[in-house]
């Protein structure tokens, strides 16, 4: 009876023991599991947190690039007015000088009588040069008319239709718009990606197919321009 007692006071003891140990274990792997779990949402939240910073600050540097695009249209726009307006001034002194010679020459046409006795050669030279003169600066007002005309409606051609702002349109306005299923379509290790430990996020986010290097859009951009 003794040793019974004795090996089932042992095998209690064991089953104890067994049951302690399988406690800790127990305790352990849901320590493990649980910081596990609070370290996993914690990447999930920062990577998401930043993928939404990101993408807003993609959006201020989109819309900045259109206002820079938009100001350099209108450098050019303000160069072809001065380049133009060039021209037309010069028109506009030629018009001012030809109709105030013009006026002289139809004044020395009408009162600049030559005596009754002037040879009629002489007569026939001041007629002749007299008409020419008439002749030549009403042909040089006409042509300084149509100049001006032609400068201003070269221009409206060129502000109209080869030189107009870049609005954007609603394809490139949809396109720099992010909505929060596109952090769904990121991969799992750019979701759970563990900051200092696994690289940068840039080196992770592979440009789209099609989609050029921003470096080389940049130069596609500069070269198109």
């Amino acid at each position: 009876p003794r040793c019974k007692q004795r090996l089932q006071s042992h095998a209690q003891a064991i089953l104890a023991h067994a049951r302690r140990t399988d406690t800790v274990a127990m305790e352990c792997f849901a320590g493990a599991a649980a910081l596990g779990a609070t370290g996993a949402t914690g990447a999930f939240q920062y990577n998401r947190d930043n993928f939404f910073f990101d993408r807003k600050l993609r959006l201020k540097a989109e819309f900045k690039l259109q206002e820079f695009r938009i100001d350099q249209v209108k450098l050019w726009r303000e160069d072809i007015r001065d380049l133009i307006s060039l021209s037309e001034y010069k028109m506009h002194v030629y018009l001012l000088v030809n109709v105030l010679l013009l006026g002289h020459t139809i004044v020395i046409w009408c009162q600049g009588r030559l005596p009754w006795n002037t040879p009629d050669w002489l007569m026939a030279g001041e007629v002749i040069s007299t008409s020419g003169a008439m002749m030549y600066l009403l042909l040089s007002i006409w042509m300084a008319m149509h100049a001006a005309v032609s400068a201003q409606s070269y221009e409206a051609r060129l502000l109209t239709q080869l030189v107009r702002l870049p609005i954007p349109s609603w394809n490139e306005v949809e396109a720099c718009r992010t909505v929060a299923s596109d952090f769904e379509k990121l991969t799992a290790d750019q979701m759970f990606r563990v900051p200092w430990a696994m690289g940068w996020q840039e080196s992770r986010t592979l440009p789209a197919a099609g989609e050029a290097p921003p470096e080389e859009a940049g130069g596609a951009d500069a070269a198109a321009h």
